[in-house]
């Protein structure tokens, strides 16, 4: 479990039978060290990496409420929806068709809500923009609160500087999310980029060398993957 307090190190597991006595131990210093918990919460599970992946179904079979027979003890995972690999798909699918797991989708925030999320966090002045905030966040959380740091960073809240500011962590996401495009849909947001606005229609069509039929599929491609509303 701590090769670091080993006096040698210990060699790679090759066999189904190491992995799955591994896999129990696991499960078992898991459930004498946390059981006391109610919650125990996961975060980030979009970067699990298939190794941790296979231990986390076997896991998941073992710490359950219906495997260990305590009710009222859980698991709260949270990732996001565009960045999960096809692999934590197959291993969520899983688990909520064997009724192990709930899956609970959360949506953008409404204006009302950054507007309420803003006024928690105790910055003067903070609530005054969330119109703004909104709209150029898409009511995104996580794009709300690193917005609100950057101008904390700039040292003046500004509405102004809202429109010229992209903080380093929501970069990271969404540069996260254009890796994952396809050269269609990269094409697609680079002509809106070049715009600076919506474009009608016959434009992208022309443009992007497409029909109706790909390009409505295009779009709702990006909306799914909150890249465009």
């Amino acid at each position: 479990l701590v090769p670091g307090v080993a006096e040698t190190r210990p060699p790679p597991m090759t066999t189904f039978e190491e992995k799955r006595f591994f896999y129990a131990t696991v499960a078992e210093v898991l459930r004498r060290s946390v059981g006391w918990l109610d919650v125990a919460l996961v975060d980030d599970w979009q970067y699990i990496d298939p190794a941790s992946l296979e231990m986390a179904s076997f896991l998941f079979s073992r710490i359950t409420p219906q495997a260990t027979g305590r009710e009222g003890q859980y698991v709260l995972g949270t990732f996001r929806t565009h960045e999960v690999s096809a692999a934590f798909d197959a291993f969520l699918g899983d688990l909520t068709r064997s009724g192990t797991a709930v899956h609970v989708e959360l949506g953008p925030l409404s204006e009302d809500a950054v507007a309420e999320m803003l006024a928690s966090t105790a910055v003067p002045g903070a609530r005054a923009f969330a119109s703004t905030m909104h709209r150029l966040t898409g009511g995104n959380p996580l794009f709300v609160v690193e917005t609100l740091k950057g101008l904390l960073e700039a040292g003046d809240l500004d509405v102004g500087e809202l429109v010229g500011l992209l903080p380093a962590r929501v970069t990271e996401v969404l540069e996260l999310r254009f890796r994952r495009l396809g050269p269609a849909q990269t094409r697609f947001l680079q002509l809106l980029a070049v715009a600076e606005t919506d474009v009608s229609s016959a434009l992208a069509r022309t443009v992007l060398r497409v029909g109706d039929e790909e390009l409505a599929s295009l779009r709702s491609e990006l909306e799914a993957a909150h890249l465009v509303d």
